[in-house]
């Protein structure tokens, strides 16, 4: 494949999910939207960053607590603060064997942890 570079392992999952492991044991998972919803500029639809907007169905960031609580991972988000690129930056770590980080950003710390929860699950 000429997309894949060398050492990284091969694609799963949809079309837009890239899972790449460049040290031994560690995951990065691309942070890209995997739904066919529209979105808003920064990747983040504003109903699911927000947590809701009348809906009933959780949000990404939820859904990755809920997932943890069931099968006994730890989920841990680390902010970076905003500087002059204007969005907040956000990396989230679970502790699954590999362990798995992704990151997001947004205009909002709660944006952010929203994308970066996404790309997660």
């Amino acid at each position: 494949d000429n997309n894949r570079k060398e050492g990284d392992a091969p694609t799963a999952g949809g079309a837009n999910s890239e899972v790449r492991q460049p040290v031994p044991g560690v995951l990065l998972m691309d942070y890209h939207q995997r739904s066919g919803q529209p979105t808003q500029p920064n990747g983040v639809s504003e109903c699911s960053a927000t947590g809701g907007g009348g809906g009933s169905t959780p949000g990404a960031k939820d859904q990755l607590m809920y997932l943890a609580q069931l099968l006994g991972f730890t989920v841990q988000f680390s902010d970076f603060p905003k500087r002059n690129h204007g969005e907040y930056l956000s990396l989230v770590s679970l502790s699954t064997e590999p362990p798995v980080m992704c990151h997001g950003g947004g205009p909002s710390t709660a944006h952010s942890h929203e994308q970066c929860s996404r790309a997660a699950l």
